[in-house]
């Protein structure tokens, strides 16, 4: 079986390098859109399937008990992909600030419509297509309370939407900042501040064990353990050409550092987290000092990653038509995909992925068309007006 899942792999891999365009071997050639919002959303929507196979490997492993071969090594790299996201989303929204006048004045109604229309139309489809089926979720067990909660989504019916949140908290402390202090060496600062504060709270409320879709904000790792690559997205959007100035002229120094560092960041956060953990609260047992170890040795390997990510970008174009669709519903690829990670009972490992592969992406391409024609109407007034959707995705 392992030898069969190893053509999953090399069918994404084939997805990302098809049609892959090289800057040139000169170490100041870079491609200068290399990180543009056109180029950028392929890398995301390779980064979606990514996120996905992550969740479905470490369902056909049963968390790595089960080897299952190369592909085994996923059940660990879900932070990695996510931080992407984080990063591009940081990226995207103090370029847009620095570059569009008027951008915050427009704020809410054009980036806020991006993020709680798919969220509710997702948890709509995802709530309908559980109740058709088992219930996995208890909606129908539970109190009036709770109903309404998941109904509102105070708690998350589907527990993948925890991205929605997270990115429209930070958007708000963003406009919040940006919007009525208007000066980067003090809006900076109390970024940084809130995202330690909101990372630190995230981490001493340790795991939702009361809800079945354990849906309950903040109660768990996935909640915090990236949050800081959305700052060095905006660090990245500030300081671009002193970086690129450097990279161009110690390119092919960084490139092998950033992908050696980062390996051997990846191996020690692994170790740490297997001597420590993020699940070690048990009874009076809180497992704080656990999971802050854990978190520690986890965020240099994610910085690393996208960073050298990034840098690999400047001198490799990856772009191409299966990838730029992807890109296009890559919110809705992540949001939807746990519907077929629960309802998808197919024995046949090599099936599993396939099939959950390819009814994630046909459901998130009618929900990404239901998304569009409602945030069209939203942002302009009319079904048909295209509107550009760079919004940035994850777990």
């Amino acid at each position: 079986m392992p030898n069969v899942i190893n053509i999953y792999l090399i069918a994404l891999f084939l997805i990302l390098v098809s049609g892959v365009k090289f800057a040139g071997f000169r170490q100041s050639a870079i491609h200068e859109d290399y990180i543009d919002l056109s180029v950028a959303k392929g890398v995301q929507g390779m980064m979606a399937l990514l996120i996905m196979t992550h969740h479905l490997t470490q369902t056909a492993s049963n968390f790595a008990q089960k080897d299952l071969g190369p592909i085994t090594v996923f059940n660990d790299c879900g932070v990695l992909f996510t931080g992407v996201f984080l990063f591009f989303s940081g990226y995207g929204l103090y370029l847009s600030y620095k570059t569009k006048p008027g951008y915050l004045k427009t704020f809410f109604r054009k980036r806020f419509s991006k993020i709680v229309i798919p969220f509710y139309v997702c948890s709509l489809a995802f709530l309908i297509i559980d109740l058709l089926t088992n219930d996995t979720q208890g909606f129908l067990k539970a109190d009036v309370s709770l109903k309404i909660k998941y109904l509102t989504g105070i708690v998350l019916f589907n527990n993948h939407m925890w991205y929605i949140v997270v990115i429209a908290i930070l958007y708000l402390a963003f406009y919040l900042l940006f919007r009525f202090i208007k000066k980067d060496w003090l809006s900076f600062p109390l970024m940084a501040i809130f995202i330690a504060g909101l990372t630190a709270f995230s981490l001493f409320q340790g795991h939702d064990t009361t809800t079945p879709s354990a849906g309950t904000w903040f109660k768990g790792e996935w909640w915090y353990n990236e949050l800081w690559l959305f700052f060095v997205g905006m660090l990245y959007a500030k300081f671009r050409k002193p970086i690129e100035a450097f990279c161009k002229k110690t390119y092919y120094v960084i490139a092998p550092v950033g992908i050696a560092g980062f390996i051997l960041l990846f191996i020690w956060s692994r170790k740490v987290a297997g001597e420590f953990g993020y699940w070690t609260e048990h009874g009076n047992y809180t497992g704080y000092m656990d999971k802050f170890k854990t978190y520690l040795a986890a965020l240099p390997a994610s910085i690393v990653f996208v960073l050298t990510l990034v840098i690999i970008m400047m001198k490799f174009k990856f772009s191409n038509k299966a990838l730029d669709f992807l890109g296009r519903i890559s919110l809705e690829l992540y949001l939807s995909h746990r519907i077929f990670l629960l309802f998808c009972n197919v024995n046949n490992t090599f099936m599993y992925y396939f099939a959950t592969f390819m009814g994630s992406i046909t459901l998130a391409a009618i929900l990404h068309a239901v998304d569009t024609k409602l945030i069209n109407l939203i942002i302009s007034g009319k079904k048909n007006k295209s509107v550009d959707r760079d919004v940035q995705i994850s777990k």
